[in-house]
């Protein structure tokens, strides 16, 4: 049987080998809130680890969220979060 190849208006980029794909949400005060990117989307939608602590901060707290893509390049995120699951 051949290889099934999934189709994706989006394709996804799997990151949760590497250590190097981070979050971090910046508060109002006190140090800021990071996790790592477990998998990420073209279409923006991220999966991250520690999400329960990661979402609250952005929703309540979040001044500006950064992303350190895995060739090293910080990204500035939007702060919107439409929909929030484990």
């Amino acid at each position: 049987m051949k290889n099934q190849v999934e189709k994706r208006k989006y394709p996804r980029v799997d990151t949760s080998q590497e250590n190097l794909c981070r979050i971090t949400v910046f508060g109002l005060s006190g140090r800021p809130v990071e996790g790592q990117i477990l998998n990420l989307s073209l279409g923006g939608v991220a999966f991250v680890s520690h999400w329960q602590k990661i979402a609250m901060a952005a929703k309540k707290l979040a001044t500006r969220v950064r992303i350190q893509l895995p060739n090293g390049v910080f990204v500035d995120a939007d702060t919107t979060l439409l929909r929030v699951k484990p």
